[in-house]
């Protein structure tokens, strides 16, 4: 039985759940990696991104009472702050190897969305002692909550654009590094200032 904390897995196609996420508490937003194989569900109370695996593709299930296939919950991720307002996450860089979130902190956090690819990048603010293990770092550029993020690939460039409520919104350019498993080092592109 689905409950409330739950999310549950649609197919645009025929409209019947492929799977449920369970447990999720209060979420705030959800969003997809660009092949469809894993979630970032964001939640407050308590602030936390969870990154979950999701069913391959094609499996429906059209019997309300039938078993959903069971998504997987990898990784929690924390650091962020939202308690007041929606923050939202993206995924970024090679292969989605970056999960970003926006914060009421004014930061951008960057987590490794794969164990074992969390590196040092001095571009971005090292995270503090007591960070969660797959963060990258922080970056600063904002006076207030980071609200909204989007990720894209510019003539081989990998991009993503933080917005917040201090009407700015910030380009960030992601230096790519590939090899054993994709990872990414962050730094400042562009900034410009959004009409008030």
């Amino acid at each position: 039985m689905v409950s409330v904390s739950d999310l549950c897995l649609c197919a645009c196609t025929s409209h019947s759940v492929s799977g449920v996420l369970e447990d999720c508490g209060n979420v705030t937003s959800v969003c997809l990696s660009h092949d469809g194989s894993l979630a970032a569900v964001s939640t407050v109370r308590p602030a936390e991104l969870q990154l979950w695996q999701l069913p391959s593709g094609g499996e429906e299930v059209s019997d309300a009472s039938a078993e959903y296939p069971a998504p997987c919950l990898l990784r929690h991720f924390t650091g962020f702050r939202a308690h007041r307002y929606v923050v939202r996450s993206c995924f970024a860089g090679p292969a989605d190897s970056v999960l970003l979130s926006g914060s009421e902190d004014g930061l951008v956090y960057a987590y490794a969305t794969r164990e074992g690819a969390e590196e040092e990048d001095a571009s971005a603010d090292s995270p503090a002692a007591d960070a969660d293990p797959a963060q990258l770092g922080c970056l600063r550029g904002h006076t207030a909550t980071v609200n909204s993020l989007a990720a894209t690939v510019f003539n081989g460039v990998h991009l993503f654009a933080s917005a917040s409520d201090d009407h700015t919104i910030h380009l960030w350019r992601m230096r790519t590094t590939l090899g054993h498993g994709a990872s990414a080092a962050l730094s400042p592109a562009v900034s410009s200032k959004a009409v008030s």
